[in-house]
């Protein structure tokens, strides 16, 4: 049962990483719009890129 609960721990956190991977995917191609279109400076680019890839 223990080695159960093990596999069920690391299937649970390669999922959630899976899906943050999703989600930080997203909002740098958001990010990348946005200074395409000229709403935010190349420096509030980078500086928001970073909090992202944290």
């Amino acid at each position: 049962m223990f080695v159960g609960l093990i596999i069920l721990a690391v299937f649970a956190i390669y999922f959630y990483n899976q899906n943050n991977k999703n989600v930080n995917q997203r909002a740098i191609e958001i990010l990348d719009k946005k200074l395409i279109d000229g709403e935010i400076s190349e420096d509030e680019y980078l500086n928001k890129k970073y909090l992202i890839e944290r």
